[in-house]
């Protein structure tokens, strides 16, 4: 994983343990489970349950639950996921309920959990600090820039530079389109960090450019969820064991109709923004129906795309402007925040919905041939 990504959620692990005091609760709920055994008596029964109640309550509003994908997946590779949050809370929940007949060795084992939880935010700490300390940081996202994060299955067997290519070459031309539309200019946007699994990519983009593709990525899996109620029905008459062929293609007819006016509306809308002269606006047309179908088919296979705009506002993006033209700055970062949380929630597909097929490549070059002698 990328150094500097793993700082960041390090250090993130640390700061939510340390605010929530959750090492100290764990060790409370440890100390409270042993006075149960060394003194068993309701009183201390009650105070066991209250401590592991505290615990509860901290661990279930947990930030690191609401994480999105991509730091998730960090905090796993970091081996800290059971170690917080509703991983930790899952953790001791199989203990106690695997010991629940013999409550001293739940005990015994709850002191484990909590020694392993303290060795491992001790490390965590040393780590953070140790790279501090030589200057190498987490780089914060720049003021009037949003994060944007690629998360690509690997395919199994394809984890080959050619394989990458197309789908980096793709995703390319598509955020120099949307930089065009939003006005920001069509600039491949800078990659900041580069992962392995999933090939994780963290690139950073403009604001306004945020604002385009999270409504395009709104669109495509507005679409895919149309779509999948359809796929539905089909799934539904396929296992009938009378399967009525003629409603059956109808079905599919209909989803493949919904699926192409669903991407081609898309494609027109996300032109028909762009402020350039009505020339340009067709050729956008055409470029953005291609972008549309090739990111389409992307999310339709698995691949996640994060957006993390910045948390504030910042001191450049509000120079020489007026309070009210600033009150709407805010409103819409609020409103990109929102939609871009909303992106991160939308659960795994587990198999392919909108079933577009790719591209078809263009044939190679003929080879080229020897030149007779002159006779």
């Amino acid at each position: 994983m990328e150094l500097e990504r793993a700082l960041d959620i390090a250090g993130k692990f640390v700061a939510e343990l340390a605010a929530r005091s959750v090492v100290d609760s764990l060790a409370n709920v440890a100390r409270s489970l042993q006075t149960t055994v060394s003194q068993p008596n309701p009183q201390n029964d009650q105070a066991f349950g209250t401590q592991l109640q505290k615990l509860y309550e901290i661990l279930d509003a947990a930030p690191s639950n609401e994480w999105p994908l991509s730091e998730r997946r960090v905090l796993e590779q970091l081996r800290l996921s059971d170690f917080t949050g509703r991983g930790l809370r899952a953790a001791l929940d199989k203990v106690l309920i695997e010991n629940a007949i013999t409550r001293s060795v739940a005990a015994q084992r709850v002191n484990e959990l909590s020694t392993q939880l303290q060795n491992q935010y001790n490390t965590a700490s040393q780590l953070v600090n140790g790279f501090k300390a030589l200057g190498i940081e987490a780089r914060a996202v720049a003021g009037e820039e949003c994060r944007v994060i690629l998360m690509i299955p690997a395919p199994e067997h394809k984890d080959t530079l050619e394989v990458l290519d197309e789908d980096l070459a793709g995703f390319n031309r598509l955020f120099k389109v949307v930089g065009e539309i939003s006005g920001e200019g069509a600039a491949s946007p800078r990659v900041t960090g580069l992962s392995n699994g999933s090939w994780i990519i963290v690139l950073d983009e403009t604001l306004k450019a945020a604002e385009h593709l999270v409504l395009m990525i709104s669109g495509i899996i507005g679409i895919i969820r149309g779509v999948s109620i359809l796929r539905g029905k089909i799934k539904g008459i396929e296992e009938e064991p009378d399967t009525d062929q003629e409603i059956l293609t109808a079905l599919q007819k209909q989803a493949e109709a919904r699926r192409e006016r669903g991407l081609g509306e898309l494609a027109k809308g996300m032109a028909q923004s762009a402020k350039v002269d009505d020339g340009r606006r067709n050729q956008l047309e055409s470029e953005m129906a291609i972008n549309v179908r090739f990111l389409a088919r992307k999310l339709d296979r698995g691949v996640r795309i994060e957006i993390l705009p910045p948390d504030t506002l910042p001191p450049s993006a509000q120079q020489n402007k007026s309070p009210e033209d600033i009150a709407e700055l805010q409103a819409a970062l609020a409103k990109l925040k929102e939609q871009a949380l909303a992106i991160a929630k939308i659960a795994d597909l587990h198999e392919p919905v909108l079933m577009l097929p790719d591209p078809e490549k263009a044939p190679p070059p003929p080879a080229a041939t020897k030149a007779s002698p002159p006779v």
